[in-house]
C-alpha cells in the first residue's frame, strides 16, 4: 500500500509540473490543429466543432466530433497574469534651439535691427523639415538668424500647434508671424530673412489651420444631411 501511494504521488507531481503541463498543451494543440486540418480537407465525414472558451484559460472544454476520432481538450488550472500598462511617448520631442547666430545679440550695422529668430514647426521623422533646415542653415552666416524647433506633438498649449499644423509641417514663423509651409527655396529664404533683418517682415497669407478646416467640413456635411 505504501509503495502504491508513493507511485501515485510521484505520478501526480509529474503530471502537474509546469514542464508536463506545457508538453501536454503542445501535444493537444498539435492534435487539434491536425484534426481541424483533416476536417477541412474531407467532404465525406464533416466534423462539428464546439467552442465554449479557450481550452487553456479556464475550466472549459473544446471538442471535435468526427466519425473516426474525437479529440477533447483537457481542463487545466487557470493562470492569472497581471499586466501593467504604461503610456509612453513614441518619439522623443525635437523642440529646442537648432542653431544660433555667432552672436545672438549682434545688431545689423545698416538697419540697427536685432538678429531675428525663425521658428520651425516640426516633429520627429519629418524629412521635409530637414530639407528646410538645410536651406536656412546655408544662409546663417550671410544673413544671421536663430533657428528654433517647435515639436507640434508636445502637449504644450493644449496641442494648439498640432491641431493647426498636423497636415502641413514644416511650417515657418518669423518670430510670431507666419512665413511659409512645406518647402522653401534658397531665394525665398534669402528674401524673407532680409525682410526680417530690416524689420519690415509682414505675415504671409495662407497659414494652415487643420482644426478650422475639419470644423468647416463637418458643418458642410451636417448641412448636406439636413
Amino acid at each position: 500500500v505504501v509503495i502504491c501511494t508513493m507511485i501515485a504521488t510521484m505520478m501526480i507531481l509529474a503530471l502537474t509540473s509546469p514542464s508536463s503541463i506545457a508538453n501536454t498543451q503542445s501535444i493537444i494543440q498539435t492534435r487539434l490543429a491536425f484534426q481541424h486540418h483533416f476536417c477541412r480537407r474531407t467532404n465525406l465525414h464533416p466534423c462539428h466543432r464546439q467552442h465554449y472558451l479557450h481550452p487553456f484559460t479556464a475550466t472549459t472544454k473544446t471538442t471535435f466530433n468526427h466519425r473516426h476520432a474525437t479529440v477533447r481538450a483537457l481542463s487545466l488550472p487557470r493562470t492569472t497574469t497581471t499586466t501593467t500598462t504604461t503610456t509612453t511617448r513614441l518619439f522623443a520631442s525635437v523642440s529646442g534651439t537648432i542653431y544660433t547666430a555667432r552672436n545672438s545679440k549682434e545688431v545689423d550695422s545698416d538697419t540697427t535691427t536685432a538678429v531675428p529668430t525663425i521658428r520651425l514647426f516640426t516633429k520627429e521623422g519629418c524629412t521635409l523639415c530637414d530639407r528646410v533646415k538645410e536651406v536656412l542653415e546655408s544662409l546663417k552666416d550671410e544673413l544671421p538668424h536663430n533657428l528654433v524647433a517647435v515639436d507640434i506633438t508636445d502637449n504644450d498649449n493644449n496641442n494648439q500647434w498640432y491641431e493647426k499644423y498636423k497636415w502641413d509641417i514644416p511650417v515657418l514663423h518669423v518670430k510670431d508671424h507666419y512665413w511659409t509651409k512645406h518647402r522653401i527655396t534658397e531665394e525665398e529664404a534669402r528674401a524673407g530673412l532680409i525682410e526680417a533683418l530690416q524689420g519690415s517682415f509682414q505675415p504671409r497669407t495662407g497659414e494652415p489651420d487643420a482644426a478650422l478646416m475639419e470644423r468647416k467640413q463637418a458643418e458642410r456635411k451636417q448641412e448636406k444631411n439636413e
